[in-house]
C-alpha cells in the first residue's frame, strides 16, 4: 500500500513524501518523494517520468525538509539533481 505521509511547499514548488509499505520487500527504499512545480508534476527531459528523490528506511525529516530548500533556493543544486535522476 501506497501512503502520502508528508507535504513541504516552498514558492512554487510541492514536495510529496509517499510510503510504500512493499518497497522493502522487494529491496527497494520505501519512501519517495515526488516534485511538483506550480501544482503540475516536475518531468524530466524525457517529458514521461517525474523528478522524484529515494528514501531509506531510516531518515530524519530535517533532511528532507533540507533538500527541499536546497532544491528550490539552488539552480545548480536543482541542475545537477534533475540531470542525475
Amino acid at each position: 500500500m501506497i501512503k502520502a505521509i508528508d507535504k513541504v511547499e516552498i514558492e512554487e514548488y510541492m514536495f510529496l513524501l509517499e510510503y510504500d509499505t512493499s518497497a522493502e520487500a522487494i529491496g527497494r527504499d520505501p519512501y519517495v518523494l515526488w516534485i511538483f512545480k506550480n501544482g503540475e508534476p516536475l518531468l524530466l527531459d524525457d517529458e514521461k517520468t517525474q523528478v522524484r528523490k529515494y528514501f531509506p528506511p531510516v531518515f530524519q525529516r530535517s533532511y528532507l525538509v533540507e533538500f527541499c530548500h536546497n532544491f528550490v533556493s539552488n539552480e545548480r543544486f536543482r541542475k545537477l539533481f534533475i540531470w542525475s535522476a
